[in-house]
């Protein structure tokens, strides 16, 4: 492969990692931005090793986001039994 060719699956790896972090940021400010866009990372990784990039990035963007929605689930599930036991849904 030349030097300087744009390896398959490398540009989803990177915005995976970019959105693992920010979901990672976003995670106690607004819990279902942070679901969406962890997500999404989780696919955009998932995606990016089918394309055959199995780099160091696109494994810390699978972890950032994998991490990200097993807080982010018990956080938005325990949200949501405290509001409908309060009577509010």
């Amino acid at each position: 492969m030349e030097s300087g060719a744009p390896v398959p699956g490398r540009g989803k790896a990177i915005a995976s990692l970019v959105l693992g972090i920010v979901a990672d940021v976003f995670l106690f400010i607004t819990p279902w931005v942070s679901l969406v866009t962890g997500l999404v990372g989780l696919v955009l990784a998932c995606v990016s090793k089918r394309d055959g990039f199995t780099g160091g990035i696109r494994t810390a963007g699978f972890v950032a986001n994998h991490a990200n929605l097993d807080t982010n689930a018990p956080h938005l599930a325990s949200r949501g039994a405290f509001w409908h036991g309060a009577g509010c849904i």
